[in-house]
């Protein structure tokens, strides 16, 4: 693609990269099949390709405008469209920079700008995140019951097994996650134990940055990575093996604090050693000997006091792997990894219908239109009544 940015943006860092990422898009349009934005509205404009040529617009000196602005909040930050970019066009990076670039040069609305501070005061910190669905669980009763029914359940985490002092690995406690699904970290420390590795949550590391970075407000996104480096850094440097993060989203993000940091002297190469040290627990178990989940009494010594789990349909599991651990960045066994051999688990697998559509409920928080539309894609194939979506 030929471009033409102003001079202004050029002598600028991110004027010079996203002016790079530009030239590798061909806008062939391989990168429509796999948007859940534009086959949910049908409209180019709420496609990869339509926010590239927007974004470029912009940097060549046209005015950024509301219908500008609306757009590229649309986009899910999914990274799905990477996934089938024959050219390797970073798009979730381009889409930052024109994202903050138009924040620069048009003013929200003052209810759009109340409701982003809000979800910026709220949604990176645990401790408020918990008193708030204290509160909604209480008045639960008195909710609309579609709320209602989105408030999660009360559920105890169960046991953490206790270190032993063997090999050892990191976990992000996160935010919405370590609230909402308390169960996630401790099911993984469980099973990591039954290999020989203890899982450990650092005090002092929290939300991952990517709920600020998104919402452009990049600083806070960047100071919230500072902090985690600097509360992961005395683990890894005592021989942390890895940083697991078990929230898709937050672990495609501090995969890019390697990226975000880069100009950062003080933290670039902390941030870079952490960024190869973060995995999907798919990846990190990848790595290891999974016959030893099916050894016997595996159940009774690693998980005796963990929360019974639903009982799944025999012989049948269904496997739902997200768009951003779809993404190129993610090793090949995550972006198609295999079953676990059957020894470990006797299931018949078999994929969602389009599992590569994002979930979207995270970044549409504060948009138009809601998640609930996307997931009907999903009930549909992949494949979305345009019409009706309108």
């Amino acid at each position: 693609m030929q471009t033409s940015i102003t001079d202004a943006l050029l002598a600028t860092r991110e004027g010079r990269e996203a002016d790079a990422i530009l030239r590798t898009c061909v806008h062939c349009g391989f990168c429509t099949a796999t948007c859940p934005t534009y086959q949910l509205l049908g409209d180019e404009l709420d496609g990869p390709r339509g926010r590239i040529y927007q974004i470029k617009q912009v940097m060549e000196g046209q005015p950024a405008t509301r219908t500008t602005q609306l757009h590229l909040d649309r986009c899910l930050t999914c990274r799905a469209c990477e996934t089938t970019c024959p050219s390797g066009v970073k798009y979730a990076r381009l889409v930052d920079i024109g994202r903050a670039l138009v924040e620069h040069r048009v003013e929200r609305p003052l209810r759009e700008r109340l409701l982003r501070r809000a979800l910026l005061w709220l949604l990176p910190h645990a401790r408020r995140l918990r008193v708030l669905f204290t509160l909604g669980r209480v008045a639960r009763p008195l909710l609309p019951a579609r709320l209602s029914a989105k408030l999660p359940a009360l559920r105890p985490a169960g046991i953490w097994p206790r270190p032993t002092g063997h090999r050892r690995m990191l976990a992000l406690a996160g935010c919405v996650q370590s609230v909402a699904t308390p169960r996630t970290n401790a099911a993984a420390a469980r099973t990591l134990a039954s290999l020989g590795i203890d899982l450990i949550e650092v005090r002092g590391a929290g939300c991952c940055g990517a709920a600020a970075y998104h919402l452009n407000a990049q600083e806070e996104g960047r100071a919230a990575a500072r902090r985690n480096i600097d509360a992961w850094w005395p683990e890894i440097e005592a021989g942390a093996e890895a940083i697991l993060v078990t929230a898709s989203g937050c672990g495609a993000f501090v995969k890019e604090y390697g990226e975000i940091l880069a100009h950062d002297q003080a933290y670039a190469h902390k941030a870079a050693r952490v960024s190869a040290l973060a995995r999907d627990p798919a990846e990190g178990l990848a790595r290891e000997d999974l016959g030893l989940l099916g050894r016997p009494g595996f159940l009774t010594a690693t998980s005796a006091a963990a929360p019974p789990a639903p009982t799944p349909s025999p012989n049948r599991t269904s496997r739902f792997s997200s768009a951003t651990t779809s993404w190129p960045r993610c090793k090949p066994a995550i972006r198609r990894s295999s079953p676990p051999p059957t020894s470990v688990v006797s299931s018949t697998w078999r994929r969602v219908p389009a599992a590569r559509c994002c979930t979207g409920w995270s970044f549409w928080i504060p948009g138009p239109r809601r998640p609930g539309r996307i997931d009907r894609i999903r009930k549909r194939g992949g494949h979305a009544d345009t019409t009706a979506a309108r």
